[in-house]
């Protein structure tokens, strides 16, 4: 003899609103930004900045991307980080195979385009 169907989905319907970032997103419209997304925004930003001011050759900010890297990934995750990653990496390769638009070609480049492969892929 089968056995009843069970009445409990494990699966939430697709009008169940999603769990995680998702979840937030109806609260913020009526009590104003979530002071963790503008946190996590302001973090990107800066690391943003940091990397892509890295991949013109500027040793200073390869080294603020060194210390932000590990920092932003630990304090917010993959999910937040995700997008971020795949830009830097695409501009990272784009830096390493090809001239920039004066067409100059430096190794400073050259070696910053590599230490953010490296860095991005370590971690």
């Amino acid at each position: 003899m089968r056995a009843a169907p069970s009445s409990s989905n494990p699966f939430p319907s697709p009008a169940a609103p999603l769990p995680g970032r998702f979840a937030s997103a109806d609260r913020s419209a009526t009590r104003g930004p979530d002071p963790c997304t503008e946190r996590v925004r302001r973090s990107l930003e800066e690391l943003d900045d940091a990397v892509f001011t890295a991949l013109t050759g500027d040793l200073s900010a390869l080294h603020r991307a060194r210390s932000l890297w590990p920092m932003t990934l630990i304090e917010f995750g993959w999910e937040h980080v995700a997008e971020s990653r795949e830009q830097y990496l695409r501009r990272a390769a784009e830096v390493a195979t090809r001239p920039d638009p004066d067409n100059i070609s430096t190794p400073q480049r050259a070696m910053a385009a590599m230490e953010i492969v490296t860095l991005l892929t370590r971690y």
